[in-house]
């Protein structure tokens, strides 16, 4: 078909065409869709059955008619089978202006222009809704069709339902909020296919110990939610969640482990009406998260503050960035045989006029959390590499400096360009940068991101694995990494000394880098004890307070003119 084909505005090359078309237009039930998506036409047959005048449809996007019901897994079918000059055929569910749903026997077919390129979707439909089962429908819409649980809108019937039991009878209930911890590294990582399946394992766990089997609910995405009506089993249950997360998740051949942060907000001690009992629940899970892998928090009042004050943080760190009121300090890295400085690390400072000095580990999440680490990122790298160059000429110097990259910065599609630029825009040699990834985020390291790795270590920069020994990656996955160098956690550094058994675990590390040709450096080394150990071992490079503390760019300048 060509674009003269076109149902409206209509062709007038005959009056008896015209009629013909008027006619079988009262017949069927029509809607025209532009490649975009965007509705083009509209019979009145359609706009009586969905209670739409069609002023109220032209113009908008199908998708409001359609997505209640279907996920978009299934409007990417119908474009790909009809993008191929197929007719889908099929039925699909619609939502009409009253918010009822309505199910439709479709048939969809392309029209292509003169060039062949598909500009229409055009949607026939015979209406089926007396030969569905209208109680399977009402399911469907307020359940999740991924794992099968109530969704968020089933979970905010059931909290004005439990609260009016309470109203009447006197019994408190507990809403425990709920969010799966790594999910977006595991769905990135892994692919969303595996994304799925974990979250669907993730729901079956948590069905298994439900006491009455309709209590646990999927907000979305990777957030869930429990209703506990008997108080007294609070603390039991809360356990019982973070149970079903010890056990590692094996799927389709990748094995790996996640943890749940848990909000629990009760009625009416907390919260008198229901969107208030949510909030104060996201509230005590946020603070349940910050803590770190497997925990539960119970609101208090108090914690509306805290809420407030990481609030401000966050407009603070907005306004940081663009004021440039963040800093680098540099920590000195040793060569360990010769004790002669060889490069540094780059880390993040922030200090607000109001707040003080604020931690890495305090806001480094929020920049995560926002997406702001991106460009803070992008910052740290232009900043670090101009000083390292601006060093090693003046002081005739082959200093190398690491910089921190996130697995959020490793999965942006344009981070080789981004790397490119900057290496260009700052003039620096490749050789003199290092970027350290830590191993916490190995589940990361899909195939995609391990050519992303090798490209970065192609343009001469050196690749390392930090704080190796606290993640979660095998040996087997780390030896296949396009990386150059391990730094042992601080963790086992301290323990050097301590008993036979730690000190030999370094070693072991140390023997089992230098199998796999990396070279080692040890972090957080802060006695004359770990540094006579390092060396026997053949440790290559060290860094910690034995040697300085991080040093802003000033005082790092007057370090280097006492070096030999």
């Amino acid at each position: 078909m060509t674009e003269s084909h076109l149902p409206k505005p209509f062709p007038s090359s005959t009056k008896d065409f015209q009629q013909l078309y008027y006619a079988v237009d009262n017949m069927i039930t029509a809607l025209v869709v532009d490649r975009y998506g965007i509705i083009t036409y509209a019979n009145e047959s359609f706009c009586k059955i969905a209670q739409y005048n069609v002023e109220e449809l032209i113009g908008t996007n199908y998708e409001r008619l359609f997505s209640t019901y279907h996920d978009q897994l299934f409007f990417t079918n119908i474009r790909k089978a009809v993008q191929q000059d197929y007719i889908w055929q099929g039925e699909i569910c619609s939502e009409a202006k009253d918010n009822s749903l309505f199910w439709l026997e479709a048939s969809v077919s392309p029209i292509f222009n003169e060039y062949g390129r598909l500009i229409y979707y055009v949607a026939v439909f015979t209406d089926v809704m007396e030969q569905r089962n209208i109680a399977a429908v009402t399911k469907q819409a307020n359940h999740d069709s991924l794992t099968g649980l109530p969704s968020r809108k089933s979970l905010q019937a059931r909290i004005e339902n439990e609260m009016e039991y309470s109203t009447r009878n006197g019994q408190a209930f507990a809403v425990f909020d709920m969010d799966i911890n790594r999910f977006k590294s595991i769905n990135d990582g892994l692919g969303h296919t595996i994304g799925d399946q974990f979250l669907i394992e993730v729901s079956e766990r948590l069905m298994s110990i439900d006491p009455i089997g309709n209590s646990f609910y999927r907000q979305g995405a990777d957030e869930f939610a429990f209703i506990l009506t008997d108080l007294s089993q609070l603390d039991t249950m809360a356990l019982k969640i973070m149970d079903q997360f010890k056990k590692p998740f094996v799927i389709d051949g990748h094995k790996f482990y996640s943890s749940v942060s848990i909000g629990i907000a009760k009625y009416p001690a907390h919260a008198t009406d229901a969107e208030s009992l949510m909030n104060n629940a996201d509230v005590a899970m946020l603070l349940a998260k910050e803590r770190k892998g497997n925990n539960y928090f119970v609101f208090n009042a108090s914690l509306e503050a805290h809420e407030m004050k990481d609030i401000t943080l966050e407009t603070k760190l907005y306004d940081a960035l663009r004021l440039e009121q963040l800093a680098l300090h540099y920590q000195p890295k040793i060569d360990i045989a010769t004790g002669k400085l060889i490069g540094m690390e780059a880390l993040l400072r922030w200090h607000d006029e109001e707040l003080g000095f604020i931690p890495p580990d305090r806001f480094i999440p929020f920049a995560e959390e926002t997406g702001l680490i991106i460009p803070i990122g992008e910052w740290v790298l232009q900043r670090a590499c101009l000083d390292v160059k601006g060093w090693n000429d003046l002081f005739d110097l082959n200093l190398r400096v690491a910089v921190n990259f996130s697995p959020i910065q490793l999965a942006l599609p344009n981070i080789i360009e981004m790397i490119q630029n900057v290496l260009h825009s700052t003039n620096v040699d490749p050789s003199f940068v290092e970027i350290e990834i830590t191993e916490m985020s190995m589940v990361d390291f899909n195939d995609q991101l391990m050519e992303k790795l090798a490209i970065i270590r192609e343009m001469g920069i050196t690749i390392s694995i930090d704080d190796f020994g606290t993640g979660y990656s095998s040996l087997s996955y780390l030896k296949n990494l396009p990386v150059d160098t391990l730094k042992i956690d601080r963790a086992f550094i301290m323990e050097i000394g301590t008993s036979e058994t730690n000190t030999n675990l370094v070693g072991a590390i140390i023997h089992l880098a230098h199998a796999m040709n990396l070279s080692v450096v040890a972090e957080g080394v802060e006695r004359e004890e770990e540094w006579a150990y390092l060396k026997s071992c053949g440790c290559e490079q060290a860094q910690g307070y034995y040697f300085s503390r991080p040093l802003s760019p000033d005082l790092f300048f007057q370090y280097v003119l006492t070096q030999p």
